[in-house]
């Protein structure tokens, strides 16, 4: 047993520390004891509280810590100065909320040699995902589907332990911009590939598929960015249109051929001959949904909550598809173009010399 203090010596002890107790016993000395940190006392306002200990708050005497027990499913953790008027507080799905009037925080300390780790998942895929910092190699780690997809270093942003295997944004979801200081470097290895024979036959299509794509450049304005600033302050960009690259190319036989109209646009899925260039992209996507449950807001159910309402299906993204090309490799097949047109030209004018 710990030794014994009499009640009124903790009045004005601000937390109780760790080594505090309280001891229960019988007249034959029986009894229990009762460490502070697993007390919980009720307040004048119906609200529990309880002290932490001064080992896990800062501050301690700003800090209290509420947690529904007793018959809520689940069981929720809130910490917070005072009682918060934050909706989140009737959200049955959050289990912890740390609620304060400065700054917030909550802070893991793990070993010099060890890793602080925040786990995602179910009962039947625990490890789906997880958040690591591992202090050994100083750098932060992001999984999923219980594979190493990302890693913060201190000098660089990592595609995991594996590479050549994620992709930064879709063509369903794209990023809208991107700022480097310096340029982008595309690894192009001569060991990784296999150079095809470029017939003469293949060159003279290519010719004419590169002089066809250059007269189809302009200049043009996004439709969002129309709707949004109105003709006279959106931006002009220079460039072509995917689909047009994409005609020019099907129109020498190299991919299938576009059919529909509108939004109804895709490669003929019935073609049978070769895949399209890696240059020339299409990506399509079903309609995109999720649930959201809707909470009573002066209904509570069995267990105190707020009852649940219904649950809505929200539409996320419409079901859609897009056209694109990769932009470096487009280039380098005009560049090479404008030099053949360039050698012929000298051919030309050295003959009639």
């Amino acid at each position: 047993m710990a030794t014994e203090q009499d009640w009124a010596s903790y009045a004005n002890q601000a937390y109780l520390a760790a080594n505090d107790t309280i001891l229960a016993r019988t007249n034959a000395g029986a009894g229990v004891e009762i460490a502070g940190q697993y007390l919980f006392a009720r307040q004048a306002s119906g609200g529990l509280y309880k002290a932490l200990g001064k080992a896990a708050i800062a501050d301690s005497s700003a800090m209290t810590a509420l947690e529904s027990v007793g018959g809520a499913s689940p069981p929720r953790l809130l910490i917070a100065d005072d009682a918060p008027t934050t909706s989140w507080t009737a959200d049955t799905a959050t289990e912890l909320i740390v609620v304060r009037d400065g700054n917030c925080g909550v802070s893991m300390i793990a070993g010099a040699g060890g890793a602080n780790a925040l786990r995602f998942g179910d009962p039947d895929a625990e490890g789906a995902g997880a958040i690591f910092y591992l202090h050994s190699g100083d750098y932060m780690r992001f999984d999923v589907s219980a594979i190493e997809r990302f890693r913060i270093t201190s000098a660089a942003l990592l595609p995991g332990a594996t590479d050549n295997i994620v992709d930064i944004g879709s063509g369903t979801y794209r990023f809208q911009d991107g700022f480097f200081a310096n340029g982008i470097t595309t690894t192009s290895d001569e060991r990784q590939k296999i150079w095809l024979d470029w017939s003469e036959d293949r060159r003279a299509r290519d010719r004419r598929i590169a002089r066809r794509i250059m007269d189809e450049f302009g200049w043009f304005q996004w439709i969002k960015s129309v709707g949004e600033k109105g003709p006279d302050d959106a931006r002009w960009f220079f460039g072509t249109r995917a689909q047009r690259v994409w005609k020019i190319f099907a129109d020498e036989g190299v991919c299938a051929p576009i059919i529909g109209e509108g939004r109804d646009q895709r490669p003929d899925p019935d073609w049978d001959g070769p895949p399209p260039p890696a240059l020339l992209c299409y990506d399509s996507w079903e309609r995109d949904t999720e649930q959201r449950p809707v909470y009573s807001k002066t209904v509570l159910d069995e267990s105190g909550e707020p009852a649940l309402i219904r649950v809505d299906t929200v539409v996320v993204r419409e079901a859609g598809s897009g056209f694109g090309y990769r932009k470096d490799q487009l280039d380098e097949l005009l560049i090479w173009a404008l030099h053949e047109r360039l050698l012929a030209l000298e051919a030309g004018a050295a003959e009639a010399a």
